[in-house]
């Protein structure tokens, strides 16, 4: 497995961070197939922003594989095509967690950046 580094975060990295975020509470909560995944990311605001096309999420889910934070397998049990389902490993549960610590430390600073706008927007 492959580590991430702090510096990945910065920029559109944010963004991939967030969407890959969404997708393992997605994951943490039931095993899912992507087109499932794209419906309840909507949940979040992710799909329509980052997922205007499947291909932008199964990018995603390869490379979240390829690093070990998800695992998936065929399922044929359903009528139709198989489908591929994906799981939330131990290791995306830990980089979830990663990811969670530093969001909630953005959420921090920019709470307080808007604080002191909003102090500056009264003088």
């Amino acid at each position: 497995m492959r580590r991430w580094r702090h510096g990945q975060m910065a920029g559109r990295g944010f963004w991939r961070f967030l969407d890959a975020a969404a997708v393992l509470v997605l994951l943490s909560e039931h095993p899912s197939h992507g087109y499932e995944l794209a419906e309840r990311l909507g949940e979040f605001g992710v799909a329509r922003r980052s997922f205007s096309e499947m291909g932008g999420l199964y990018r995603l889910l390869s490379w979240m594989e390829a690093e070990g934070f998800v695992s998936s397998s065929w399922d044929t049990s359903s009528p139709g095509p198989a489908r591929r389902v994906y799981t939330i490993t131990p290791a995306g549960r830990e980089f979830l967690d990663d990811l969670l610590s530093r969001f909630k430390d953005v959420c921090n600073i920019i709470s307080q950046l808007i604080e002191r706008c909003n102090k500056l927007e009264k003088e």
